[in-house]
């Protein structure tokens, strides 16, 4: 979980929509952790307006701990372990509409594919 706070900290960077407050750490709940992604709700602390669910990619790598050494010390990095995300190219307007798209798709009812514990 200590490395949730990278989450955290990524989402301080944007501002609500609807107040154009910056998010604050305490704006992004954990609801759900897999081994490759985590989906997080984005509240803001100001008007307490949903920014929405965000699905964030993670990959881990282990590394040994001399490696470890030679990276930049991260706040919640644990040693031999690294947080990696990958360079994505940027978001087009056809990513926007494709994902418009299929959220539309899911119904009423798409917490159904989240999968409970």
């Amino acid at each position: 979980m200590n490395n949730f706070k990278l989450i955290q900290e990524h989402f301080t960077q944007l501002h609500c929509p609807y107040c154009d407050i910056s998010f604050t750490q305490e704006s992004v709940k954990l609801i759900r952790e897999e081994e490759d992604y985590w989906v997080v709700k984005v509240s803001c602390t100001s008007c307490n307006q949903s920014a929405g669910i965000a699905i964030v990619g993670i990959e881990y790598e282990e590394i040994s701990l001399r490696e470890a050494k030679n990276i930049p010390k991260y706040k919640g990095l644990t040693p031999g372990e690294e947080i990696k995300f990958s360079a994505q190219p940027p978001i087009s307007a056809n990513d926007v509409i494709d994902a418009h798209h299929f959220i539309q798709e899911l119904g009423s009812d798409w917490m159904k594919y989240i999968r409970n514990n």
